[in-house]
Formats: C-alpha cells, sequence, structure tokens
C-alpha cells in the first residue's frame, strides 16, 4: 500500500476520502497504461522488427513475436495493480486486497511462463537446424520432442514457484499427496514409457518423418510427426493413426523409404507352341533390353527359362528399379513390360493362359470289331 499512503500525503484529504475520486483515479491509470502498452509495442517493438528483418539471423523475428503477448499482457497486470492499490479494498472479514494482489501475481507469472512457453518452440526449431547440419536427414525429427519437453518442464517449474511465492511449502505439499500421489505416479507410468520409446526411436532411427513404413497389414502410411507420446502416420486412404512410442519401440518396422532400390520378380508365361530357338531369342532379348534401360539397376539381373507348366512356359524376370518411389517405380516398370510384349510379338510368340486342350481319337475299328463277334 505504499502508493495509497504517498497519495495520502500528496492529495487533499476530501481526494482521498472520495470513494467516486479514487475510482476515477484508478480508471485514470488503467487508461494511461494502455495507452503506454499501445506506444510500447508500436514504436518499441515494431523496431526491433525491423531491425530483426536487416539481420542474418533467422530467429530473431520469431523470438520477439514469442514475448510481445506476455509483454502486453503484463502491462494490463501492472494497470490492474495500480488501479488497485487506489481503491480502498476492505481487509476485514476478508483481506480482499490481499487476495487482489495474489491473483494479480498469479496472472503475471502465468503470463511469464506462457512466454517461456512460447521461447521454447523458437529453441527448439534452433536446436533442431544445428542438428540438421551435422545431419541432414535429422531435419525435424528432434523438434517436436524437444518442444513438448521444453514446454512441459517449463509449465511444472514455473508452477511449482509460484505455488513456493504463494508462502506454501512445496515439500508438505508433495508430501501430503499420499495415496493421490501414489496415483499420480501410477499414471505417469504410461507417459514416462511413451517418453523413452520415443528416445528410442530418435537414438535408434528406425524411420524419420516422412519416410513410408509399414508395421503390420493395419499400419502403413508415411510418418508425420515423432511427438512426446505417440508417432503419427498418415495412411493411404489418408486417415491419421496414432501409435504410442512405447509400442512402437516394441514393434517390428518395415521402411520402404529406406531401400536403395526396388525389386521386380515376374514370371511371363508362354504358349506351348513356341519353339526351342524362339524361346532362346526371347531370353535373350528381355536381357539386353534390361541391361540397356537407364532405369534399371546394372547390379543384379535375371533371365532365365525356368519352368514347364501346367499350360505355359515360364520366363522368371527378375530385376531392380533404381527409383524406389511408388509412383516412379511402377512408371519404369510399365516402360519395361511394354518393351517385353513388343519383344514377344516381334519374335513371334504368344502369352499364355489357363486353358485345355482335348485330344480325340477315332474309335470306328474297336465298334465295328464288337459288331462281327
Amino acid at each position: 500500500m505504499e502508493i495509497l499512503d504517498r497519495l495520502n500525503e500528496w492529495w487533499p484529504a476530501w481526494v482521498n476520502d472520495s470513494t467516486l475520486w479514487r475510482g476515477a483515479a484508478a480508471f485514470f491509470v488503467v487508461m494511461l497504461v494502455l495507452i503506454l502498452r499501445r506506444l510500447v509495442t508500436r514504436s518499441i517493438i515494431g523496431r526491433l522488427h525491423r531491425i530483426a528483418k536487416r539481420t542474418r539471423f533467422r530467429y530473431d523475428e520469431k523470438l520477439i513475436d514469442a514475448v510481445t503477448p506476455s509483454i502486453s499482457g503484463l502491462f494490463l497486470v501492472l494497470g490492474v495493480y495500480l488501479a488497485v492499490q487506489l481503491l480502498p479494498l476492505p481487509t476485514s472479514p476478508v483481506d480482499t486486497a490481499g487476495l487482489v494482489d495474489n491473483a494479480l501475481l498469479v496472472a503475471a507469472a502465468v503470463l511469464l511462463i506462457y512466454a517461456v512457453h512460447r521461447l521454447s518452440a523458437v529453441v527448439a526449431e534452433i536446436l533442431d537446424s544445428l542438428v540438421s547440419r551435422a545431419d541432414p536427414a535429422l531435419r525435424g525429427q528432434f523438434q517436436v520432442v524437444i518442444r513438448q519437453l521444453l514446454s512441459i518442464t517449463t509449465w511444472i517449474i514455473g508452477t511449482l514457484i509460484v505455488v513456493q511465492n504463494l508462502g506454501y511449502s512445496i515439500t508438505s505439499l508433495l508430501a501430503g499427496l499420499g495415496i493421490g500421489g501414489l496415483a499420480v505416479a501410477f499414471a505417469a507410468q504410461e507417459t514416462l514409457a511413451n517418453f523413452f520409446g520415443s528416445l528410442m526411436l530418435l537414438t535408434d532411427r528406425p524411420f524419420k518423418v516422412g519416410d513410408w513404413i509399414q508395421l503390420d497389414e493395419f499400419i502403413d502410411g508415411d510418418v508425420e510427426e515423432i511427438g512426446f507420446r505417440s508417432t503419427k502416420v498418415r495412411a493411404w486412404d489418408k486417415s491419421l493413426i496414432s501409435i504410442p512410442n512405447k509400442e512402437l519401440a516394441a514393434k517390428v518396422i518395415k521402411n520402404w523409404s529406406r531401400m536403395p532400390k526396388r525389386r521386380v520378380k515376374q514370371v511371363i508365361g508362354m504358349t506351348y507352341s513356341a519353339s526351342a530357338e524362339k524361346m532362346e531369342k526371347l531370353v535373350a532379348g528381355i536381357q539386353e533390353l534390361l541391361t540397356t534401360d537407364p532405369k534399371v539397376d546394372q547390379d543384379f539381373i535375371m533371365v532365365k527359362f525356368t519352368d514347364f507348366s501346367a499350360y505355359s512356359l515360364d520366363v522368371l524376370v527378375y530385376y531392380f528399379t533404381k527409383d524406389t518411389a511408388w509412383q516412379a517405380h511402377l512408371q519404369a516398370r510399365e516402360q519395361i513390360n511394354l518393351k517385353i510384349m513388343k519383344l514377344v510379338e516381334a519374335i513371334g510368340l504368344e502369352f499364355a493362359f489357363p486353358t485345355q486342350t482335348l485330344h480325340l481319337e477315332s474309335a470306328q475299328g474297336s465298334k465295328a470289331k464288337a459288331l462281327v463277334e
């Protein structure tokens, strides 16, 4: 109440005793602080933005934007605090002035914690940029987890500090939780398990954001986010699947995006009317078109006449495309299939399909013999 005591000295007694004049003075103070806030946000913060645009550091504007809402809120809290000091609030039977002071203290603390919370997102982005300089493949992998970890830590520590400043003992408060604290600990087990699961995923790096992974017949799609508790996968039907990290760390993960090349294995069946010479030409022709195709990986190519199946002469065609992306892989495979079809037509062969041939023998001689007897 230091401000109120000084006003009692400066102002005439009739002003100090008038609730109306005190209310008007409080309103004037609030308006003055709001005008000051507008000047600060427009002039000082606006000038800082203009300076930040001319610097090479990419994150200075984001740092300014992160603290601006809290600065604006602190001006409002300051205006309310000064206005309350001018009003003669009752102290009995309830200490209204003390309650208001504590409420404003909590509001100011929440605004500061909120500023640190927003800054943690920028810090996570900066750390992600530093990590990705050493390994570009890590870009975006740690950002979400670091941001969530910093944010949770900020709110927990900030809340404990506020409670301590309000006059409560943190030690006795935690000790007094008793069974409730035990229940919280059990509930936190899942969170901790998922957190350590996310650390295992980020350490082993079986996949990264943007990879196409497959876990089982139900989970197949692109990784969108590796979070503090779960990993989000966008399935091919565009549904979003959230998988707890503790379960994901224990699963067998097939990462399609890590393929250096993509396999093609197919069997081409020719009709039994094909001659051995034409089959030799077919095998040699497919071998040649694969070895000369720029989209085919040349490390391993196999074309062999392998089987006499029930209705076809089978040729095994085994090769790898350089492109691993699904659409590019299918396009390369389509072009090779068309070349094989043209080769089959040029040689004079025909593709086989399931058919049955019925051979009939004449039985007239045996019937006639039976009639003579």
